[in-house]
């Protein structure tokens, strides 16, 4: 079974989009159709009445490859991924491209396409806003009111509840895991897509600690699960994963700071610098298993994992800043640096 598995890194996971870009509409037409040849899929839709809309314009496309390529690859073609497993950001890009995977008619660059159009939007405000007194307020005697983060983050939350659909995550057929980490036991957990909550669990998981107001859950507050499980390799092992693909919004190696020294930005560095060293560990985890199993020794229950593990060469910056210009920069820099990755091409291989 294939999985995708996405680590957290807030404004970063704009990289991360990008990235999938590559690996959902060309590598994996690269994959199940090789005798066709295009840069991108835009390359189908010239020929296409430009009056349709966008998503129809894209059904037709695949219509025609289905008659191309044979019906069993095209059917390939909807479902690249088995498993979807996100946490933080990471937990919106899965989610939205899991439920999109739920009819026959949707294929997994529609998926992306839906996942895309929600990037497209992304910007401060549509993100969090300040409180009534700034970021002062959560610390104000009479400012409490349940404010449990710096910034106001509801439409953060109402942005997912508007394109997130709890039923279309039931029937897509696809595993999902969404970790949160519970501020009252301070345990994680996976929520997968037939938990009743799974759209607040989505919410909780963005929730960027300390920054944004987490999520009450059967009478208990969650947030990020990147807390303590930044690369949820586990959650896709466990749901049966043999073939995993990981795409982290963190450098494998210590890369310099770039920033204003801020207290802000030296909060959200320092919480950067705790996470590349958990990304570090967990993938460590990983291939020592593999290590152990070609080396002949027996693991009940263990099988190899092949792994392919996609990181930024360099830091990204802060995963605060929301600013439109900034997201579209770091959306064409994640399909760049992926596909070099994919292809070998890449000045260090992830």
């Amino acid at each position: 079974m294939r999985a995708l598995v996405l680590s957290g890194g807030g404004a970063n996971g704009s990289w991360q989009e990008g990235g999938l870009r590559y690996l959902i509409e060309e590598e994996a037409l690269a994959r199940i159709a090789p005798t066709v040849a295009c840069e991108s899929l835009d390359n189908y839709l010239k020929d296409v009445p430009g009056e349709l809309q966008p998503y129809k314009r894209l059904e037709s496309v695949l219509h025609e490859l289905r008659e191309h390529i044979g019906g069993d690859a095209a059917d390939a073609l909807y479902k690249p991924y088995d498993i979807i497993c996100g946490v933080s950001v990471g937990a919106l890009n899965g989610s939205m491209l899991a439920q999109q995977l739920s009819d026959d008619h949707y294929s997994a660059f529609m998926a992306y396409r839906y996942l895309s159009k929600i990037w497209d939007g992304v910007c401060p405000e549509v993100i969090r806003k300040d409180w009534f007194f700034g970021k002062l307020a959560p610390f104000l005697p009479w400012g409490q009111l349940k404010r449990n983060a710096l910034y106001d983050s509801r439409p953060l939350g109402q942005l997912i509840r508007d394109n997130l659909d709890k039923a279309k995550l039931q029937a897509s057929g696809v595993e999902l895991r969404i970790g949160a980490v519970s501020r009252n036991s301070r345990m994680y957990r996976g929520f997968t897509q037939d938990d009743a909550s799974i759209v607040d669990a989505v919410i909780a998981s963005s929730a960027y600690p300390i920054f944004f107001l987490p999520v009450e859950i059967e009478g208990e507050l969650w947030t990020d699960g990147g807390e303590k499980n930044i690369v949820p390799l586990g959650d896709a092992i466990a749901a049966g994963a043999t073939e995993i693909d990981v795409i982290v919004c963190q450098p494998l190696e210590p890369t310099p700071w770039e920033g204003e020294p801020t207290l802000l930005n030296l909060l959200s560095n320092t919480l950067g610098n705790m996470t590349e060293e958990i990304v570090r560990n967990d993938l460590k985890w990983c291939q020592h298993y593999n290590d152990l199993i070609d080396q002949g020794v027996d693991l009940p229950g263990k099988m190899p994992i092949k792994l392919r593990v996609f990181a930024p060469p360099k830091g990204l910056g802060s995963g605060l800043n929301f600013d439109a210009q900034r997201v579209a920069k770091l959306r064409q820099r994640g399909y760049d640096e992926i596909k070099a990755l994919a292809l070998g091409t890449a000045e260090h291989t992830a």
